[in-house]
Formats: structure tokens, sequence, C-alpha cells
């Protein structure tokens, strides 16, 4: 029809989304058992039964491929959820986000190893996997509390105690600790 634009086709064959689920779980599987420097392309490659050439198209290096299995795992096991009660909200967002660390913790603390090794990278993993997964928590926040400053030091609050448990092991992520750091954010959140 006059008037409409069509949009461009790519080149080439269409992007199997499967291929992309296959080399996240490769390579948050080989980061979790190996570390960061030990990964490499071609193992991410191997483990997920796909050539180099498919890696390299997607992901120009290792460390943007791990942040980006680390995003897609978050997206996809962590709800953004709406109760209509901030308590609930954060609990099930907790809550969910600790049972995905109970299994790619391993990685993301190799990762975060990183990102204080290397400052290209640790502006790469901020960038793109610590402020999309803050930003999801603010939303979350910003649906029953109005913006001011103790949104941030809620947030800093949840994601520090986080880390430091992931990191250091100083107690369990699990839902006891998502209840009673839900409750801790709402009392800070509400006064």
């Amino acid at each position: 029809m006059a008037g409409e634009k069509s949009s461009p086709k790519k080149p080439g064959r269409p992007r199997d989304p499967a291929v992309a689920a296959s080399v996240f779980r490769a390579a948050r599987a080989l980061l979790g058992e190996v570390g960061y420097d030990a990964v490499s392309m071609e193992a991410v490659a191997a483990a997920a039964g796909v050539g180099k050439q498919t890696l390299y198209r997607r992901w120009p290096n290792k460390a943007a491929l791990l942040v980006d299995s680390c995003l897609a795992d978050a997206a996809e096991r962590v709800a953004d959820p709406a109760t209509g009660n901030l308590e609930a909200d954060l609990e099930r967002f907790l809550g969910d986000t600790f049972a995905a660390l109970n299994s790619t913790g391993p990685g993301l603390r190799f990762l975060m190893s990183q990102a204080g090794l290397d400052p290209s990278f640790r502006e790469r993993f901020d960038s793109d996997f610590l402020s999309v997964r803050r930003s999801t928590l603010r939303r979350i926040i910003l649906r029953h509390a109005k913006a001011g400053r103790e949104i941030k030091t809620a947030i800093d609050m949840i994601y520090g105690a986080m880390w430091y448990r992931l990191l250091v092991g100083h107690g369990p992520l699990d839902a006891r600790f998502a209840r009673d750091l839900a409750s801790a954010a709402t009392r800070i959140l509400e006064t």
C-alpha cells in the first residue's frame, strides 16, 4: 500500500531463540564451574553445541556473553510482581532473586570479582546487569512510594545485604531472609 513503510529484512537466517538459551545455559554452567578466567568462547560454543562463529556474531567477547546470560536468567526467573502491597511485592521479588542466585550465585561471584579487577568490564557489568536489576527494584518500589532519598537507601540496603551474603557467605539467601529484608525496607519506605 502507498505510504506504508516495510521494515527492512536482515540478511541471513533469522536467529533461533533456542540457540541463545542453550548458549546462556552453557555459559552460566561454565562460569560457575571454572570461573571467569577459564571460560572461553570456544568452551561455551562446545558446551552449547554451536560454532564459535555463532557466538561472535552475537557477542563481541566473553564478558558481553556472560553478562547477557546472567541478565537473561534474571529476566526469566525473577518476577516483577504487582500485588498492590509493597512488602508482598518486595518479598516475592527478593524470594525469586534469591532462588535464582542459589544456582547462579557462583557465576555472579566470579563476575563481581572480575569487575573489581577490570575497569572496562566493571563499566559493562554495571550498565548492562547491575543497573538493570536496580531499575527493576526501583520500579517495584515506585509503584508504592514517592521518589525520594529513602528509595536509594532502601535499594542500597537490599542489594548490599544480598551481595554481602552472596560474596561472603555470611548467611543463606532464603525465603526467611527475603521476608526480613522486605519488612525492613518497607519500614524505611513507609516512615
